[in-house]
């Protein structure tokens, strides 16, 4: 046990504190709708959807983990895909608050809330 506890105390020592890795995880959504899309997708559109419904549904401790790293990396608008960047942390709710999506509002249309 002392060895052990010898090598931990070493090893963050010499570690400089630039070293500090985020850990992040890739979500491939479908963001597939019954009725036509008004306003076409675009990745603004997709965060500013998710990070209402995160504060929604999770509150402000749920939106601030979930949207430190929140971005979209890529989408292909005629497909509906997207490839969702989050922190791993995080990765529940951003995948619970995809599953939550029923239509895109865009920024400043509505009051901003997605859900009804």
């Amino acid at each position: 046990p002392t060895a052990f506890i010898f090598f931990a105390v070493l090893s963050r020592a010499t570690r400089p504190p630039s070293m500090v890795r985020f850990k992040n995880r890739y979500l491939l959504c479908d963001f597939t709708f019954d009725a036509p899309r008004t306003p076409p997708l675009h990745p603004s559109l997709i965060l500013h959807t998710l990070r209402d419904i995160i504060s929604l549904h999770f509150g402000d401790a749920g939106a601030g983990r979930a949207s430190l790293s929140l971005s979209v990396k890529y989408l292909s608008a005629p497909l509906g895909l997207a490839i969702v960047r989050c922190a791993r942390d995080g990765l529940e709710v951003v995948r619970a608050a995809a599953a939550l999506v029923e239509r895109m509002v865009p920024e400043g249309a509505g009051g901003g809330r997605n859900a009804e």
